[in-house]
């Protein structure tokens, strides 16, 4: 069955409705928008999502307030690139729990948890609790470059890399064969 009711949708000049698929056909009768079994698929007859979007166009989301420069996208480019979520405005990305803040990317590439204007690469100043660190045994050091931080199970010691040797970070006024710093 074939609905055409140019009056209510501009630019659609058909509708379809089979059993439990409804689509929306342009005037040159491409297929643009299904909605199938409860799933909506743009630029894909074949919906797997609530929401499926299939597009050569590299933006793939725009949400964008009444400046043209006030806008967030969501970015899927057509090559191995990784996706990138983008604000054109230069703002600040919030990321929200409910009314809290509690992640916040500035627009100078500084990260904060829980903290409103981050004061370095990564501020977690305005946490009381801890940082949990990597952890494993001796066998388990990553290699590479320096510096690594980690907590080395086998000896119950907190450690670092400093290019060239794992140096334990001494916790207590006895040390037991650790290189000692300072």
């Amino acid at each position: 069955m074939t609905l055409v009711n140019q009056n209510s949708i501009s630019g659609i000049n058909s509708i379809t409705a089979e059993s439990s698929t409804l689509s929306f056909h342009d005037n040159g009768g491409v297929e643009r928008v299904r909605v199938s079994s409860g799933l909506v698929g743009i630029g894909t007859n074949n919906p797997s999502k609530t929401l499926s979007i299939l597009s050569s166009q590299s933006v793939m989301l725009q949400l964008q307030g009444t400046s043209d420069t006030a806008r967030i996208e969501f970015k899927v480019p057509n090559t191995n690139n990784a996706p990138t979520i983008g604000v054109s405005d230069e703002e600040d990305i919030q990321f929200r729990a409910g009314a809290n803040e509690r992640l916040r990317i500035s627009s100078n590439g500084n990260i904060g948890i829980n903290s409103t204007s981050p004061k370095t690469n990564l501020d977690i100043s305005q946490k009381t609790g801890a940082v949990a660190l990597p952890q494993g045994t001796t066998a388990q050091r990553p290699s590479g470059s320096a510096p690594y931080i980690r907590y080395n199970t086998t000896n119950s010691a907190l450690e670092f890399y400093n290019g060239t040797d794992w140096v334990e970070i001494i916790s207590d006024y006895f040390p037991s064969g650790s290189v000692i710093l300072g």
